[in-house]
């Protein structure tokens, strides 16, 4: 055999060679994979020789970090959280306000369930922007893990609108987030609006260690201009719930260069205690603790309604469509109330309302033709399209700004938009004016929702007319409940019944709201589930509706119905409950002893039960719930039995006033519906003969 030359390689050698140069290079790689893993990790996850927690402590001024002993109700804490709002106008043009909100929120996850607060989503529009974010996780162990605006996810808003897509917002999940981690992030926010003006909110549902509020404004905003005015002199601001600041400061213009500065007013709040939420308490805008500020250019409220309607007047042009479908409702109409009332039905019936609130960029509606061709909008599209549509026929429409009752109030000494969250239209008459609002899909007409009632109204019109009225009252006999019912128990405890229910008002749209686009058999499913609810076991024999395709009037439900066994028979005795279909049943919004909000009682209502039980053959009343009466400052009640010849006669008051009362009163209004609820579960006892 020959042998090889030196330097020469064998075949199988060389074979076996390449084979471990190969195995060798897969291993070399999954090395450097780790490497780069590993290297990558260190520079998101940073190490510093300080403790991150230390400059949180910094910070909020705290010596130690919270715990959940300190705030045994809470799953989380917000150690810091500030806001810095500038407002820059732009040379020349006196409706144009560039302005930029910086924000930082830091938040202590205390429980599993404050891991929730790990999701982060920051809504921008087509008038605004987010231009800086970065964010981070300081771990219980002090590591640091970080989230820059590249690891922010864009997504439209709203997809499922398309009159909306272009209201986007950022949003983020934040990782390593567990029980003690800190979730630390601050992004800016630019806007570009004719409006200027901002709320800043110090209180929240969770507690908060500190609060910091900055407002920035150029120098010469505060300036009289040659005439010796200065229109910025009409800015004002009000503080509820804070006692320090501000404090006002000056910083050094940055850019462009030049000389001016700008003056800061800076409030600050501690300590502020999370917001405990109870029945029956006013909204949260009324309890929080917060600083409110006019817009600066508008001294009155006559202002902000001029310049509002400067904002809608370009959105409120007509179009050919429009047109068409004013004509098609209103040409063989005479009557102008007719005329008005067709086209607020259209409206209401065929234009779907989608409540969306879009913050300081969601004051201008979309174009009425916009609208109508896409059949749905938001309060201010509804309410646009309603007086475009009214105006083409000569109706002298304005639209109508409120704050509605579980949103909050109307502080006058401030003017502002901001409060507005809810646009309705006013139509002046010679005698009542007529509101309407189309987004409430069961009022009638010349009929507001229990939200929009007894509110400040800022009707919007031109030419400096722009003013304030209240909506009209809830009447607490308007809104009715109203139940007459024939009963009959035979000896063995089983019912039949029949009757009518009545509705009106704010009672009647929640009826509405139950069976209107609703199938016979729905309804029937619907009456089914209302009666067992008071009578398990409850069999419907007939079901009606009456006056409910109406739009005005009462709407009544007649019923006939059976339920076995509903007197208990006891050997001798028999005993059942007079109050069939009406029981206040819960006290729950008045379990706790004391009570920390005011009680808004908003929805005044009259209940009126009037019910007559046939009682059965051979059997004679032994005893039966005697007479009540009962007032305090939110109502009334009184009930009554009494028996004529073989019937026993049941009667039922109960009325309602809308209140708003100091917790002072909580204990009195707490007896007076626990009263109630015990007076309605007294007992009929019968003893067979």
């Amino acid at each position: 055999m020959r042998s090889s030359a030196i330097g020469g390689r064998d075949p199988k050698l060389l074979r076996h060679s390449e084979k471990i140069d190969n195995q060798t290079l897969q291993r070399l790689g999954r090395v450097i994979l780790s490497v780069l893993t590993v290297l990558l990790l260190w520079l998101q996850v940073g190490y510093s020789e300080e403790d991150p927690h230390e400059e949180i402590l910094e910070l909020c001024g705290l010596d130690r970090l919270p715990t959940q002993d300190d705030y045994p109700d809470h799953p989380a804490v917000v150690l810091y959280d500030s806001g810095e709002f500038s407002i820059e106008v732009e040379k020349g043009v006196r409706l144009d306000f560039n302005t930029e909100l910086k924000k930082r929120h830091v938040l202590l996850v205390l429980n599993p369930l404050g891991k929730d607060y790990g999701n982060l989503k920051i809504y921008f529009g087509h008038n605004s922007k987010i231009t800086a974010f970065k964010g981070r996780v300081i771990t219980p162990r002090g590591e640091v893990v970080k989230v820059d605006q590249k690891q922010l996810l864009e997504v439209t808003a709203f997809p499922e609108f398309f009159l909306y897509s272009d209201t986007k917002a950022k949003v983020a999940a934040f990782p390593e987030v567990l029980v003690g981690s800190i979730i630390d992030y601050e992004y800016t926010k630019r806007y570009k609006s004719p409006l200027a003006w901002d709320t800043w909110n110090f209180q929240g549902i969770l507690p908060t260690v500190k609060s910091t509020y900055t407002l920035i404004l150029p120098k010469r905003f505060f300036q009289p201009d040659r005439s010796g005015k200065s229109d910025w002199l009409k800015w004002r601001y009000k503080t509820y719930g804070v006692a320090e600041g501000p404090i006002k400061g000056t910083i050094p213009r940055v850019a462009p260069p030049g000389e001016e500065r700008y003056i800061t007013y800076t409030w600050t709040a501690r300590d502020q205690p999370g917001i405990k939420l109870e029945s029956f308490m006013p909204p949260l805008s009324l309890v929080r603790s917060r600083v409110v500020f006019s817009d600066g250019v508008s001294g009155t409220w006559q202002d902000i309604g001029n310049r509002y309607y400067e904002l809608l007047e370009k959105q409120l042009r007509s179009s050919g469509m429009l047109h068409r479908k004013v004509w098609e409702l209103t040409t063989d109409v005479e009557d102008e109330l007719e005329k008005i009332q067709s086209i607020y039905y259209f409206v209401r019936d065929n234009i779907r309302y989608v409540a969306i609130h879009l913050g300081k960029g969601g004051y201008v509606p979309h174009y009425p033709h916009d609208v109508l061709e896409n059949k749905y909008g938001d309060c201010k599209d509804v309410s646009a399209l309603l007086v475009s549509m009214l105006k083409r026929i000569g109706i002298d429409a304005h639209p109508t700004l409120i704050c509605t009752k579980d949103y909050g109030f109307i502080d006058t000494t401030v003017c502002s938009l901001d409060p507005f969250n809810h646009m309705i239209v006013y139509v002046p008459q010679e005698k009542e004016p007529i509101w309407l609002d189309a987004t409430s899909k069961f009022s009638p007409f010349n009929s507001l929702p229990w939200q929009d009632r007894n509110v400040p109204a800022l009707v919007v019109r031109g030419g400096g007319s722009s003013g304030f009225v209240v909506t009209p009252k809830s009447g607490k006999r308007e809104n009715l409940s109203k139940r007459v019912l024939t009963l009959s128990i035979d000896q063995k405890g089983n019912l039949t019944c029949d009757g009518f229910l009545e509705y009106g008002g704010t009672q009647m749209e929640k009826v509405r709201s139950d069976f209107t686009y609703s199938s016979r058999e729905e309804s029937q499913k619907a009456a089914r589930r209302y009666l067992n609810r008071w009578c398990p076991g409850a069999t419907l024999i007939d079901f009606r509706l009456e006056n409910f395709d109406s739009p005005e009037g009462n709407v009544k439900i007649w019923l006939s119905f059976r339920v076995a066994d509903y007197a208990d028979d006891v050997g001798a005795e028999m005993v059942f409950s007079p109050n069939i279909l009406n029981r206040l049943e819960s006290t729950a919004p008045f379990s706790e002893e004391k009570r920390e909000h005011y009680l808004h009682l908003y929805d005044p209502y009259t209940e009126i039960d009037t019910l007559s039980f046939l009682l059965p053959n051979g059997c004679q009343v032994e005893s039966y719930p005697s007479a009540k009466s009962l007032s305090c400052r939110c109502g009334l009640f009184r009930s009554s039995c009494q028996v004529v010849g073989d019937t026993l006669k049941y009667h039922r008051f109960l009325q309602q006033e809308e209140v708003y009362l100091d917790p002072y009163y909580y204990p009195e209004i707490k007896e007076f519906f626990e009263k109630i609820s015990i007076a309605d579960r007294e007992m009929v006892l019968l003893r067979k003969m």
